[in-house]
C-alpha cells in the first residue's frame, strides 16, 4: 500500500510540475495547443513563433555584442515554451487563449514549440514544460516552469503590466 501511495505521488507530481523536454513525442494525440502564425495574427489571438520570428519580436540572442537582456517588443509579452504531446502544456492552451483575449491590445501571448524550435529552447535551457516566460518592457523577464492556473496566469501578467 505505502508503495502503491508513493507511485501516486510521484506521477501527480510530474503532473503539477510539467513535463520532461526529453520525453518520447511519437504515438501521442494533439489536442487544442493552436495558435496563429505571426503572419495572420489578429488582436486577441495567441501568435506561434518560429526562431527567425523570435529574433525579432522577444529577443535577439544571436546577438553575442548584447550581454544584457533586451527586450524587442512594444507591449509586455508572456512566451509559453510547449510540445504538443505534453499535457499540461495541452492544459495551459485554453488558459493562454482566454489571457490573449482578455489582454488584447495590451500583452503579446506568444508560443514556441521546443520540437520545431530547438535552438530557441536550448538557448534559454528550456528543460522542462510548460515555461512560462513573463516579459515587461524594460525589465528582466520572470520564468515559471510548470503548468499555473488561472488566477496566478492572470496575476502574473498584471504584474508585466505595472
Amino acid at each position: 500500500m505505502k508503495r502503491f501511495r508513493f507511485v501516486l505521488a510521484i506521477a501527480a507530481l510530474s503532473v503539477l510540475f510539467g513535463c520532461n523536454k526529453a520525453a518520447d513525442s511519437k504515438g501521442s494525440d494533439k489536442t487544442d495547443n493552436t495558435a496563429q502564425s505571426s503572419a495572420e495574427v489578429g488582436e486577441g489571438d495567441v501568435i506561434q513563433l518560429n526562431t527567425a520570428d523570435f529574433l525579432t519580436k522577444v529577443v535577439n540572442y544571436k546577438d553575442r555584442s548584447e550581454r544584457n537582456w533586451n527586450y524587442l517588443g512594444d507591449k509586455p509579452a508572456v512566451v509559453d515554451f510547449y510540445a504538443d504531446w505534453c499535457g499540461p502544456c495541452r492544459m495551459m492552451a485554453p488558459l493562454l487563449k482566454e489571457a490573449a483575449k482578455k489582454y488584447a491590445g495590451q500583452v503579446y501571448i506568444y508560443k514556441v514549440d521546443v520540437d520545431k524550435e530547438s535552438e530557441v529552447a536550448s538557448s534559454f535551457g528550456i528543460q522542462g514544460i510548460p515555461t512560462l516566460m513573463f516579459i515587461p518592457v524594460g525589465r528582466d523577464p520572470e520564468v515559471i516552469v510548470g503548468a499555473i492556473g488561472k488566477e496566478e496566469l492572470f496575476s502574473k501578467i498584471d504584474n508585466i503590466l505595472k
